[in-house]
């Protein structure tokens, strides 16, 4: 069984077990204008037709054929194929070759994975084994933060939150939120503070202290992500003294403050 001949059976078994009702209600996760489609396989199945995919060449490929095969499925427009594909290369990740993040930057720089939910699949399983076992490749992590493309900015992020989460890589976390505390999208303030978040599991006294240092450089959605699991009253405190400075941002309100002054001082 070649790669491409299982990727071919992996679509056609996908299509035929597509639901689409299924595939609207998946559809609406989603913004209108992203580019993301759906055959209507929920997670559960899909799960299943990988673990079957598998079952047929245990033993028999090496991480060579997973890889094609995950790099046929995940150039297919369909979300569950390009899910199956990277679910079924992750059981492999002992053996990750170095040129791995390589050809994941193509993908994503392609955006053969032009979504948060693909990002966030394909780091996690691929990309943070692939970081541990080749620690230099944090420098493509760092020109990711800085690229035009929302998937490899997102993926700078995600791919550091297993670790964080585990107490490693705390201090490059820190840093990437701030490299991406004045990015524009949505979806990367979500990531900060979701990076943000699952360091200050292992050290929340270490996020406290960036929080009330940096806070108020950071995107009110960032900080809300990041202060989930503090209680209730050290998140109010937090929202409190993070909030930005400047509260006459609007150039017509400062104009008005600044009449106001000028009125007291001549009365």
């Amino acid at each position: 069984m070649t790669p491409k001949n299982l990727a071919n059976r992996t679509i056609a078994i996908l299509k035929k077990s597509g639901n689409p009702i299924d595939a609207a209600g998946a559809r609406r996760y989603f913004k209108d204008y992203d580019q993301v489609y759906f055959c209507g396989v929920k997670s559960p199945l899909q799960q299943k037709i990988e673990r079957d995919m598998y079952g047929i060449v245990k033993g028999k490929w090496s991480v060579s054929e997973a890889f094609q095969y995950c790099s046929f499925l995940i150039r297919n427009k369909i979300h569950e194929c390009k899910n199956v594909g990277i679910l079924l290369l992750s059981r492999y990740h002992r053996n990750y070759p170095q040129n791995l993040f390589q050809e994941a930057d193509k993908w994503l720089a392609g955006n053969y994975c032009a979504s948060w939910a693909l990002v966030d699949a394909l780091c996690p399983l691929v990309l943070t084994p692939s970081l541990l076992k080749y620690p230099d490749e944090l420098r493509r992590l760092k020109r990711w933060s800085r690229s035009k493309n929302l998937w490899l900015r997102r993926a700078s992020v995600v791919t550091l939150i297993p670790l964080a989460r585990h107490g490693q890589y705390l201090s490059t976390s820190y840093q990437f939120v701030m490299a991406l505390s004045k990015d524009k999208e949505d979806l990367i303030h979500k990531a900060t503070g979701w990076l943000l978040r699952e360091a200050g599991k292992t050290d929340p006294a270490r996020l406290q202290k960036f929080l009330l240092a940096k806070g108020t450089r950071l995107p009110r959605t960032t900080v809300r992500y990041a202060i989930e699991k503090f209680p209730k009253e050290t998140q109010q405190r937090l929202l409190l003294e993070t909030r930005p400075k400047d509260k006459t941002k609007n150039p017509r309100r400062k104009k008005q403050a600044k009449h106001q002054l000028i009125r007291r001082g001549s009365q």
